[in-house]
């Protein structure tokens, strides 16, 4: 399915105006930019570490070892049925 007009004066005018996908798309790299700038200079890798002490954590942790399990998407819905 084309969703772009045919006609030649239509082209011109898509050629001129930015699609609304990539202005979306570079918008949210913008700002993502922005965001990742923000948190690496508060207090993140780009701070200035000098005449800073280190300070640990408010309790002692009490996990030896951690599991993390990362799952792309959700179950499927015949698995969350629950027939009763």
């Amino acid at each position: 399915m084309n969703l772009l007009p045919e006609s030649k004066e239509g082209s011109r005018l898509m050629d001129r105006q930015m699609l609304r996908r990539n202005f979306f798309t570079s918008s949210a790299s913008g700002v993502g930019a922005l965001a990742l700038s923000s948190l690496l200079g508060g207090d993140g890798l780009l701070a200035d570490q000098s005449g800073r002490e280190h300070i640990g954590p408010h309790f002692a942790p009490k996990a030896k070892r951690c599991i993390f399990i990362f799952l792309a998407g959700a179950p499927s819905q015949l698995d969350l049925l629950d027939p009763k």
